[in-house]
């Protein structure tokens, strides 16, 4: 029987599978693309026959079809009352397409509505459910409705013939709210490691983010932490290489404070330029908030590939990765005071700063032993799913 597999998630479907459809899937082992592109060989890989469908919700309306590949990306409204008018017609339309299209397993990266819509469709048609956990659970105390969406959510995660994670804090997080039979799988870091080990470490001492600008990633953060130390250490710099909303606000920042030269923003580069940054970069700083909802934070574990100490709040995922004072510094999350010394800390104390280059470099050989790819992780849950039958 020909297989049909569903795959419903955040982000631009159409955009993602557009790039990757092809031999494009083959090139991409890690990146913003690793995930998509391993489901791609994953489900398509070996069978002639079978068909992807990827749905997503986005701020635009597309289409894409290939040979065996199809991608619909659904315009989900730019504001509040485009979003208020349009999602219970996209909701509609996402379940027929879905229903349409005969899955045989379906494949579920998010929560909430299309979290719901991929557990009817499954029920609908029959089939396995697979959920693929990417982002941490939402708090409990973030108002009604989010505790009852948080409630649904779980309820569907619990009923799910398979459950992935990215990581060992989802899979603790995850354990905690009584899921079990969870898969962990991590995204293959190695081919990073070759284009590292090609690059030229920086003269000077040179802070590395990497992300979204948004300011629940902590970029106006680290700059109010960083300021006062550019005039204690002459040889600091940040570099800040990412895309969103905050990088005309940060740009602004760095004019009105003359620090043009000392502050370089990048905007978004190749991923294989990323990994040149990481390996001539000083350290890595993850200024994250807690209120961002980080499930497993990928620069991270690229820095530690690259040897290179990595500067993170004390919550979530990110004790997980970098222990205090052995490949990193921790600092209490969302302050900038905390930041700052943990900055200077590592910019003035040499000792120290070898000393978490070398714990960093045995976190790196532990993190390219035994990984499980997000494939081999699906095709676990896909055949656990197949021996325990959907209700």
């Amino acid at each position: 029987m020909t297989a049909r597999t569903l795959y419903i998630k955040n982000g631009d479907a159409v955009d993602q599978v557009e790039r990757l459809d092809g031999a494009g899937a083959e090139s991409v082992s890690s990146g913003p693309d690793a995930f998509i592109a391993d489901l791609l060989r994953q489900t398509l890989g070996g069978d002639p026959g079978a068909e992807l469908l990827v749905m997503s919700r986005q701020r635009r309306d597309a289409r894409y079809r290939g040979e065996r590949v199809r991608g619909r990306t659904y315009d989900g409204g730019r504001n509040a009352l485009a979003k208020l008018y349009r999602r219970p017609w996209t909701a509609l339309s996402m379940l027929t397409e879905g229903l349409r299209f005969r899955p045989e397993r379906v494949i579920c990266g998010t929560t909430g509505e299309l979290l719901c819509i991929s557990w009817l469709i499954a029920r609908l048609r029959g089939v396995p459910l697979v959920h693929s956990r990417h982002n941490r659970l939402l708090d409990a105390g973030e108002g009604w409705f989010k505790r009852c969406m948080r409630g649904l959510d779980l309820g569907i995660i619990r009923g799910a013939e398979g459950v992935i994670c990215h990581g060992p804090y989802l899979k603790h997080q995850l354990a905690e709210q009584g899921v079990d039979n969870v898969v962990e799988f991590e995204v293959d870091l190695s081919d990073l490691d070759g284009v590292m080990q090609d690059a030229t470490p920086a003269s000077g001492r040179q802070l590395l983010f990497v992300g979204r600008f948004e300011e629940q990633k902590g970029v106006t953060d680290l700059l109010d932490a960083a300021e006062p130390l550019f005039e204690e250490f002459d040889d600091l710099e940040i570099v800040f290489v990412g895309g969103g909303g905050a990088f005309e606000a940060l740009r602004r920042r760095v004019d009105a404070a003359g620090l043009i030269g000392r502050v370089t923003l990048l905007g978004a580069v190749p991923h294989r330029e990323i990994a040149r940054r990481l390996q001539s970069c000083y350290a890595v700083v993850t200024p994250t908030r807690p209120s961002f909802p980080e499930g497993r934070c990928m620069v991270i574990l690229e820095a530690l590939i690259a040897r290179k100490p990595v500067i993170a709040p004390d919550f979530g995922p990110f004790p997980f990765a970098i222990k205090d004072g052995d490949n990193g510094l921790l600092f209490t999350a969302g302050d900038v005071l905390a930041l700052r010394a943990a900055l200077s800390k590592i910019l003035q104390d040499r000792p120290l700063y070898e000393r978490l280059c070398a714990g960093a470099a045995r976190s790196r050989q532990e993190l390219l032993e035994d990984q499980v790819s997000f494939a081999s992780a699906l095709s676990v849950a896909l055949r656990r799913a197949e021996l325990e039958p959907a209700a």
